[in-house]
């Protein structure tokens, strides 16, 4: 995975953190290519052998410098123009690609979703105390729609919930935006100097595990970790202000990732930004 940060309001800039998890087939339809400095073995042998486009700084050292303003190992950085001129010499764009885009709010959405919250309602109140099975599963399919309802305006995604490790965002109804903080402080865009703001939280948890040193050919004991994306597990999607609890699958390396709500219908994203965060199903992530 790759890490972007701000640093000039001059020219776009990119802060490249090192590429510490091995890959397990993480790249999507579209084929996104990565850019970092420093990885394992098997991160490395995986991009090679399947052709994932990349750059990394343990073999492109000259397309990268180091920035006095952030401390090693966070402070290797590239310029966007770099990419782009490598990604023009190898040919990065000129595959075509068929992209399965993730499913958006509109409008008609908008207006279908204030009747399916009225019929649900009426469906409890009709069929709430009915000892019918198929009865049963109307009113399921019904609660799971209000439940896309319950509120979620402060979020808190931590390892065991008191470690200094700590990431929240708050809902800002004024922008109807997320806004991230991190140690407690703004997670701030250098190169506008305003925080950054997101319409979208998604938390997709998934299995992961410690590698060992044969494994990542190194003996740092660093803790990188392969985490399985080819699978399935539980998502949460925060938007709105409110929360939509679901789960995602990935059937084979060149699928989409899929998210869907506990009625099977794909989440719906607001238009914007989005921050994804990929934790371990032994993380916790909290909200209120």
């Amino acid at each position: 995975f790759v890490s972007y940060n701000d640093i000039s309001g001059d020219e776009e800039r990119r802060c490249v953190e090192t590429l510490h998890a091995a890959m397990s087939h993480d790249y999507e339809a579209d084929k996104a290519a990565h850019v970092g400095y420093g990885w394992g073995k098997k991160a490395h042998s995986y991009m090679e052998s399947c052709g994932i486009y990349h750059i990394n700084g343990m073999q492109d050292t000259d397309l990268f410098y180091r920035s006095d303003k952030k401390q090693a190992p966070n402070d290797a950085f590239i310029d966007w123009s770099t990419i782009e001129k490598r990604a023009d010499e190898e040919g990065w764009f000129e595959e075509e690609q068929t992209i399965k885009p993730w499913k958006f709010r509109d409008e008609q959405w908008k207006e279908e979703q204030k009747q399916a919250i009225s019929d649900a309602k009426a469906t409890i109140e009709e069929l709430g105390e009915s000892d019918d099975f198929e009865d049963a599963r109307e009113v399921s399919k019904a609660q799971n729609i209000l439940d896309q309802q319950e509120k979620a305006v402060n979020i808190r995604v931590n390892a065991n919930m008191a470690s200094l490790n700590t990431s929240t965002c708050k809902y800002d109804e004024e922008t109807g935006t997320y806004k991230r903080y991190w140690f407690g402080e703004d997670y701030i865009d250098a190169a506008t100097g305003e925080p950054l703001e997101f319409s979208n939280i998604l938390v997709q948890y998934v299995q992961s595990r410690i590698m060992t040193d044969s494994e990542t050919g190194l003996s740092d004991e660093k803790g990188r970790l392969e985490i399985d994306f080819n699978s399935k597990g539980e998502a949460l999607l925060f938007t709105e202000g409110k929360v939509v609890k679901g789960t995602w699958s990935k059937k084979d390396p060149d699928g989409r990732t899929v998210f869907k709500d506990k009625n099977g219908k794909q989440f719906r994203f607001t238009p914007g930004k989005t921050w994804v965060y990929v934790i371990d199903q032994n993380m916790k992530c909290a909200y209120e």
